[in-house]
Order: C-alpha cells, then structure tokens, then sequence
C-alpha cells in the first residue's frame, strides 16, 4: 500500500511588490478525514477526485493505512488545474470489513464505508471540507451524486454554499454532523466505554416495538424487560415500557436519544426498540446494529441484518455476547459489538479485524 501523499501547494505571488501589504490566499480544498472506528477496524483509505461525474470510476489520487487514536486519517489538500472557480467531486472509500481494495460499486461497497463531496472552488479562498467515515455508514453505498450522512441515510453529496466551508468547514445539507452542537467524531476509548451499566432486574412491562421489531423480554435470561435509551452524555436511561415508552433516535442533534411514549418517534427518526445486548430480546431474537440500522439504534428483529449486521453487546457487562466472542466498544453512543460479524446466506464468517 502507497504512503498516504498530500498534495502540497506553494504560495503563489500575484504581482506582489513593496506596495502591497499581502498577497492574495491560495485556491485550494483541504480534506479533512476522520472516523469514529478503532484503528484496528480501519483497512485502508483511499481518495478519487475529478469532475464531477467522473470520480465513481477513477483511480485513487491517493492511498493511506494511516489512522492516530483520535480518529484522525489525515488532509489532502487540492487546488485547481484549470478554472480556479472549477467544480470538483471527491470519493473517500474506506474498508472494513474487507481490505479498501475489495470495495467497489460492483458489489455495493460492503463492509466499506464511501463518503462523497461536490464542490466549487472559491478563486484565492482556502476552504475547508471534514469527511467522516462513520461506523453509521459501513455498507451504505448511495449513488455518485449522494452520500452518507451520520444517520446512515443517503443525502446529496453537493455543497451549495462553498462560501460556508471557510474556516470550520461545510458538509453536505441535511447532514446531521453540520449540526451547531455537533462534534467531530472520534472512536469510543477504554475510558469512554460503559462499563456501570447493564440491563434492568425488574421489568415493568414490554415496551411495543413501532417497526415491527419483537418486544423486549420482561423475564429475559440475565435481565431484559424496559427498553435502555443512550443519553448524549454516554450513560443509559431507562425507557418505562409500562407507559408504552420507546427509545427515539434523533438525528437532528448530535446522536442524542430519548424515551419517548407513543408508537411513533417524531423528528426525521425512525420508532424502534432500543437493546443493548442479547438479554434484551426474547427468544432467537438478535439486538443488532446492522449496515442499515441508524447509528446507535440497535433493535430486536426475528434475524441480524443480512448485510454484515453485528450483534450489540455492552461493554463490561459480563456475558453479553454469549459465545460470540469479547465485546469490543464500537458505538459514539458507548454500545459495543461482538467480534464476530453474522452475515445471514453466507457461508462465510467475516470477523471485524
């Protein structure tokens, strides 16, 4: 694998003389990336840019294994070969499950995770353009004009207002990590991972599951019963399922959560029974978090997500995996997953490396 490169830019002097108290800023994009994953999940990063439209099927521009503790990946920094007013679209693919060599369109970039920019440059204005590479976003490919947004649904990857990536930088509209609260994203620490809380002893009554998940288990082996809800904070509530109370995801803030009574969540979320490991679910139900579940959203469903889903586990909390193997911490919201990947109709047991 190629070092990673950035793409340096010297400062140009545009007719500077001793009358002019400062030359003109440089034309140029910088890239940001980060992601919320352990280093040891991370398989390579790659980066394509082009015109737009042209970038889905290019070579990477570069090539990184690079990844610090803090969840940063690295900068790249571009300018324009032509127009300095030019549009641009960038493509930042990163593996997973699988080395970033093996994700492509072909088979719908799984186990990878792909983010997406378009932009115009601004003449003598450096902008600035973070890229996250969320666990949200593992096996959520979108298409060439969309992209990931960190409630793992598909959004429009173009930035209209380039203006607004001065400085802190932009992200595409309806991304929730453009939020005015929000934070970049860095993976859960051995400090950050729960380790006080474990499902509730006593249940007052199941809590319904709008989405056609299975309610929770009020007798569950090793406890189970009220829905747990993940608090901005890092600490978990207790949903009363006696009130019909259910965990609501919202995306509008920074990954928050809350219990909300009802049938349905409001906001731009989905309703779903929020677990934190296997005792939640009753029966051969499995809690995950799947590549189509939205981030920090575990729930009950008959089977695990047929597209690499991941049971969910609670870090510390003896025996939450079964036989599945250490839970390992894996979620902003402090959940972890057990190493073992279930991929349903396939043979073949893909462990998160």
């Amino acid at each position: 694998m190629r070092p990673s490169r950035v793409i340096a830019l010297a400062a140009l002097l545009l007719g500077c003389s001793a009358a002019v108290v400062s030359c003109l800023d440089a034309t140029q994009i910088t890239l940001e990336v980060r992601t919320d994953l352990r280093c040891d999940q991370v398989r390579g990063l790659t980066i394509a840019g082009g015109a737009p439209g042209a970038t889905e099927n290019a070579a990477p521009a570069t090539e990184t294994a690079r990844c610090l503790p803090t969840g940063e990946i690295g900068t790249l920094v571009v300018t324009p070969d032509k127009s300095k007013s030019s549009a641009v679209a960038f493509k930042v693919v990163m593996g997973v499950d699988v080395p970033v060599s093996q994700c492509t369109a072909a088979n719908g970039y799984k186990g990878c995770v792909v983010q997406r920019r378009q932009l115009s440059y601004v003449p003598h204005t450096p902008l600035t353009v973070p890229v996250y590479m969320l666990f949200a976003c593992i096996g959520v490919p979108c298409d060439e004009s969309t992209t990931c947004a960190a409630n793992g649904q598909c959004v429009s990857a173009k930035i209209d207002n380039a203006e607004g990536c001065v400085g802190g930088g932009c992200f595409p509209p309806g991304d929730p990590s453009g939020g005015p609260d929000a934070a970049p994203p860095a993976p859960p620490t051995d400090g950050a991972a729960r380790t006080d809380a474990a499902p509730p002893e006593d249940a007052s009554g199941d809590a319904p599951a709008p989405d056609g998940a299975p309610d929770a288990a009020p007798d569950g082996p090793g406890g189970g019963g009220d829905p747990l809800c993940p608090t901005q904070g890092g600490g978990l509530v207790s949903c009363n399922g006696a009130q019909g109370q259910v965990c609501c995801a919202n995306f509008i803030g920074p990954f928050e959560a809350a219990c909300l009574s009802g049938q349905q969540c409001s906001l731009n979320s989905r309703s779903s029974l929020f677990c934190t490991s296997q005792t939640d679910c009753d029966g051969g139900a499995c809690c995950a978090l799947g590549s189509r579940q939205m981030f920090g959203n575990a729930v009950c469903q008959a089977s695990c997500d047929p597209d690499g889903g991941q049971l969910v586990c609670l870090p510390g909390a003896p025996g939450s995996c079964g036989t599945q193997g250490p839970c390992m911490p894996a979620s902003i919201l402090g959940l972890g997953t057990c190493e073992r990947v279930v991929v349903i109709g396939d043979d073949a047991g893909l462990g998160r490396q």
